[in-house]
């Protein structure tokens, strides 16, 4: 009996750390979310109920009832539910001997950056970011004054290298989820409709933000003594970052298709490709410019065109991909349309006067 008392002690206690997890809710980009029901199938594994939801509000507190590698397993008014990693925390009130079962990606989500760009926050400072690099370029060109033109030339690309830092370090941190506030498994199609015109607006603001750059850069003198305008070299670096990658992909492609990928000659000239691809443009765009702007400004103009050119590839991405989804929803609507066009039979019949009418 003195056995068994101990085993249900030591059972009650290896079970309190689960017992005591708790969560509070934490949604993405809202302050509400959809959990989906949770119950067991034939094998006794947890599984989602489609059928059966509930909205929970930002702040709701639970106990979990089970935990899985996507899912905290919890009750409510008697039913159980599964909560996503993503959209939940580990709460604070836990005990230090709790063990915190959510992954590093789901823990960032409830840090600073993870509030920051979960919220309308970032892209505000962009628009404001934007906004403030063509109010400077304008108020500039106007008025002229010789006086400010250290600090506008220091503001503006100040300006463009935070927004494609902000760009670069929430994708690299959340992927795509940065772009939340429009996207189409969210809104559906609609919302994302209207919501990716000033979107397209912004992303095409980030990409002119150079050419504002230019125009207060060149302001004292805007053509060389060839009568052509002076102008910042971007594109051969762009096209180095956008086709390194590709190319090396496509070479080993082809080595693979030939039977000859797995050669160790093969992979040290798939990277000396990509450096190749790579730091051609690149030393295009250092040469140019340094022979516009001088050594140590025109190395300063290329080194910030690095994040600005890979801060615009990821806005135009998100953005190429939401209409892409766009898009296709359109196309299957219409497909669906045109089959039952095609499926649904016609009934013609002749009217009173005679006139022939068909029907679907």
């Amino acid at each position: 009996m003195k056995r068994f008392y101990l085993l249900f002690i030591l059972s009650v206690f290896s079970i309190m750390p689960l017992a005591a997890q708790e969560f509070i809710v934490n949604p993405w980009g809202e302050d509400k979310v959809t959990f989906h029901g949770a119950g067991t199938d034939k094998d006794g594994e947890w599984a989602i109920i489609y059928n059966q939801s509930h909205e929970f509000e930002e702040g709701y507190t639970f106990q979990a009832v089970d935990t899985t590698e996507r899912y905290i397993i919890f009750r409510h008014e008697g039913k159980l539910y599964a909560a996503t990693h993503n959209e939940v925390e580990f709460s604070s009130n836990n005990p230090d001997n709790v063990v915190n079962p959510l992954s590093e990606e789901a823990q960032s989500r409830s840090s600073i950056a993870g509030d920051f760009y979960g919220s309308m926050a970032a892209a505000y400072v962009v628009l404001l970011l934007l906004a403030a690099i063509a109010i400077v370029t304008f108020v500039y060109r106007a008025i002229k004054l010789i006086i400010l033109r250290p600090i506008v030339l220091i503001a503006i690309p100040a300006g463009i290298l935070l927004i494609s830092l902000i760009i670069i370090f929430g994708y690299w941190k959340f992927g795509s989820d940065i772009f939340w506030w429009c996207d189409y498994d969210r809104y559906g199609f609609f919302s994302s409709l209207f919501r990716v015109i000033p979107f397209m607006a912004v992303v095409a603001a980030q990409f002119y933000s150079i050419k504002l750059y230019e125009k207060v850069l060149f302001i004292d003198k805007e053509y060389d003594e060839n009568g052509e305008r002076r102008k910042l070299s971007i594109k051969p670096m762009a096209w180095s970052i956008i086709l390194c990658l590709p190319v090396t992909l496509g070479f080993f492609l082809i080595m693979t298709f030939m039977g000859l990928h797995n050669s160790k000659l093969v992979e040290l000239f798939a990277v000396i490709l990509f450096f190749v691809t790579l730091g051609f443009g690149v030393w295009r765009t250092f040469k140019r410019n340094v022979a516009t702007l001088g050594f140590f400004h025109g190395v300063f103009v290329s080194v910030f065109a690095v994040a600005y050119i890979i801060g615009c590839i990821i806005s135009a991405f998100a953005l190429i991909v939401l209409i892409f989804q766009l898009i296709f929803q359109i196309l299957t609507v219409l497909g669906c349309l045109l089959v039952m066009a095609c499926v649904v039979p016609k009934r013609t019949y002749r009217r009173s006067d005679g006139v022939i009418v068909e029907e679907y």
